[in-house]
């Protein structure tokens, strides 16, 4: 039979560990969630850049745009 003041020890520690647990748990699931956005946000940039260039090519074809050199 444990005594009082080690159940409450025994109950402190399994609510330490859980709080732990849930602390990860959410931790690991905003990095999750970071590495989407991060994933985003490159493809985002990428798609930009292949439309400024596309659009910078078709200024030169129909002759809006002049090369200088």
């Amino acid at each position: 039979m444990l005594t009082q003041l080690e159940l409450r020890k025994i109950r402190k520690i399994i609510i330490k560990s859980w709080r732990r647990e849930r602390k990860n748990k959410f931790e690991t699931y905003c990095l999750m969630w970071a590495r989407v956005r991060k994933q985003k946000d490159r493809r985002r940039r990428r798609c930009i850049a292949k439309l400024y260039r596309i659009e910078q090519e078709r200024k030169l074809r129909t002759g809006e745009l002049k090369l200088t050199a």
